[in-house]
């Protein structure tokens, strides 16, 4: 499946916006939800939030990108018992840093559009990306050349 970046970025606002110290966000496989619901059993329910951002990206690649969000060490998983259903606890400090970096919709086009015309578009480019478009950011801000 190809990277989506911004399917990693709404995931990771997802999570920001729905946990907090004492509160966990939950991502289900709804093909494993559905068979344990024809077998009578207790299943996980789907939050709104993942509805929402079902919404925008068909099942799979939501939870392909919420593996990947794992995997790259932007959000934390808190019981990895059960591959169906993600138990996420909070963004990672790294989550936390890109976030800071691609939150703002006209940075974010900044740096697809930069990230899009050199051809290179992974998750370490996107730091890259943003953290230069920061640099000239606060050096205009400041009047510096």
């Amino acid at each position: 499946m190809r990277l989506d970046m911004d399917c990693v970025r709404d995931i990771l606002v997802c999570v920001e916006d729905n946990t907090s110290l004492r509160t966990r966000c939950v991502f289900v496989d709804d093909v494993y939800d559905t068979r344990l619901k024809a077998k009578g059993l207790r299943s996980v329910e789907m939050q709104d939030y993942q509805k929402e951002l079902l919404t925008l990206y068909d099942h799979d690649k939501l939870m392909y990108h919420v593996r990947y969000c794992i995997e790259a060490g932007l959000i934390s998983e808190f019981d990895d018992s059960n591959p169906h259903v993600r138990y996420i606890a909070d963004l990672t400090v790294k989550g936390h840093e890109l976030l800071a970096n691609i939150r703002n919709d006209s940075n974010w086009v900044k740096i697809k559009n930069i990230g899009g015309k050199v051809g290179f578009f992974g998750l370490n480019n996107v730091f890259e990306i943003g953290k230069e478009i920061f640099i000239l950011g606060l050096k205009q801000h400041l009047g510096l050349p």
